[in-house]
């Protein structure tokens, strides 16, 4: 980023440089390992932040045209969609914040969300019409049904922004298991790198009325739920790590994975 300015808008580099200077205190592989440090920054420190990235977005488009001169569409495309992030995170952290201090707005946590599926169309913009895009994450994050956790929405996920988009061209495949053990994630800001524990979990038996009940004994299995998408009806939960996530299992994907059992990986490195 520091280059582009340099090359495009030397003047901009002291927005730039007001947001690294805070942001660098706080920065982290993930999240979880960043919001300590978020939590900790006064909250003007925090605006702070937010408002120099948000005037060095308005900057860039202002001036697109001459930095499209200067470097090309392509290379002005990549630093614009780098600075896309640094909002979306910056953003994220604030939600988090807001949760943490119970102030936080209904689906709070959509910001990398929509981030992540903005991400996806940017990608298809540049790769053609016949491109197609393959994104492996959680099950949370490709659902096209709002994220409710212990009756509250966490987040309108990827997949639903995605499904708006690009409609019968997005294809939802979840994964689960019928016994096993998991992952259950802790925040630890101070174990391993990436700011949380990983507890090697048992997994409860299927509740009633979730998936992994409808298809227990069923052994290894794609089941295709497309045919039962808006019918009201099916099962309602799904597992989510050691829990459960709340939502029609049919309209959230167009199918589920099924494997008789999990483990964790002997070599995951936390």
């Amino acid at each position: 980023m520091t280059g582009h300015l340099d090359a495009v808008d030397p003047p901009a580099r002291q927005l730039l440089d007001a947001a690294v200077e805070i942001a660098a205190g706080i920065a982290g592989t993930t999240q979880a390992q960043s919001t300590p440090g978020y939590l900790a920054l006064d909250p003007a420190r925090q605006d702070a932040l937010t408002a120099a990235l948000s005037r060095l977005a308005d900057r860039f488009d202002a001036l697109a045209p001459t930095s499209v001169d200067v470097v090309g569409q392509a290379r002005h495309d990549v630093a614009r969609w780098r600075l896309e992030a640094a909002m979306a995170a910056d953003h994220q952290l604030r939600a988090i914040a807001g949760l943490s201090a119970g102030t936080a707005l209904p689906a709070a946590a959509t910001s990398r969300e929509r981030y992540m599926a903005a991400t996806v169309r940017w990608w298809l913009d540049r790769l053609g019409s016949d491109a197609r895009v393959v994104v492996m994450a959680h099950n949370a994050h490709v659902q096209r049904t709002p994220v409710v956790y212990e009756g509250e929405v966490q987040a309108l996920p990827m997949g639903l922004h995605l499904d708006r988009v690009l409609g019968g061209d997005y294809v939802a495949v979840g994964l689960t298991s019928g016994a096993g053990r998991t992952a259950a994630l802790h925040p630890a800001a101070d174990v391993g790198p990436y700011g949380f524990r990983v507890e090697d979990t048992a997994l409860d038996p299927p509740r009633p009325g979730s998936i992994e009940a409808a298809l227990a004994g069923s052994g290894l299995v794609l089941a295709d739920l497309s045919a039962a998408r808006g019918d009201d009806a099916g099962p309602d939960r799904i597992r989510l790590d050691s829990g459960y996530l709340t939502t029609l299992v049919a309209d959230a994907f167009d199918a589920v994975v099924h494997v008789p059992e999990t483990r964790l990986a002997a070599d995951l490195g936390f």
